[in-house]
C-alpha cells in the first residue's frame, strides 16, 4: 500500500512510474475519509484490504506532516489499539492486524518536515503500548537531510530542536525501545 499524503487540499499525482495503473496507491485525503467514515469513500476499504491482504504486505507514506505521521500510526496498530480511537467501524476489520512495516518518506530533512512532536511521539509509542512495530530511524537519512540552513533553523526552533532529538535518540537506541531509553 502507498499513502500519499504530501499537503495538498485536493488529491494530486506525482508522476511516478505506474501511479495511475497500480493498485494500491491512495490520496492521504481517501484513506483518511475512508477510515473516518466518510459514506463517499466506502469502496476505499476494499483497495485497502487488497494491499494489505498479504502477511508481508508493507505500506509506505510519501509526506512529512501530521496526516502523513498519523496515516503511518494508523496503519502500524493493529484491532486492539484502534478499538480506543474514532475509526470508523467499517476500517478495523480491514486494518486488523496492522502492517508490519511502514515507511514514511519525504523529500526534505526532518527538520523542515511539518509535523508535531505529539505526532511523531505517537509513532515512538507503539512497541510500548504493545503494537507489533518498531520505531526506526536511519541515522546515515538522518544526516542526509540535515544542511547548514537546517542547522540554523534548529537553533531558532525550540520545537524543532525537540524534534530532532526525539529522532536522534531514535537512532542511538537501536535494538531496544526508544520509549525505555528515553525514560533511562
Amino acid at each position: 500500500a502507498v499513502v500519499l499524503a504530501y499537503g495538498c487540499e485536493a488529491d494530486r499525482k506525482l508522476g511516478l512510474k505506474g501511479e495511475t495503473e497500480l493498485s494500491g496507491i491512495l490520496s492521504a485525503r481517501e484513506f483518511v475519509a475512508w477510515y473516518n467514515g466518510h459514506p463517499d469513500y466506502g469502496h476505499i476499504g476494499d483497495i485497502v484490504e487488497r494491499a494489505l491482504r498479504r502477511p508481508d504486505a508493507t505500506a509506505v507514506v510519501i509526506g512529512q506532516g501530521n496526516v502523513a505521521l498519523d496515516c503511518a500510526r494508523v496503519l502500524a496498530k493493529a484491532t486492539p489499539g484502534l478499538f480506543t480511537t474514532d475509526l470508523a467501524a467499517r476500517a478495523l476489520p480491514v486494518l486488523s492486524d496492522g502492517v508490519s512495516r511502514v515507511s514514511v518518506i519525504g523529500r526534505r530533512g526532518h527538520v523542515q518536515a511539518a509535523f508535531t512532536i505529539k505526532e511523531l511521539r505517537e509513532l515512538v509509542k507503539l512497541k510500548e503500548e504493545g503494537h507489533n512495530t518498531d520505531f526506526e530511524v536511519l541515522e546515515d537519512e538522518l544526516e542526509l537531510g540535515t544542511t547548514e540552513a537546517s542547522r540554523l533553523e534548529l537553533e531558532n526552533s525550540r520545537p524543532k530542536t525537540r524534534i530532532d532529538k526525539l529522532l536522534r535518540d531514535a537512532v542511538a537506541v537501536k535494538g531496544k525501545s526508544l520509549s525505555s531509553a528515553l525514560l533511562s
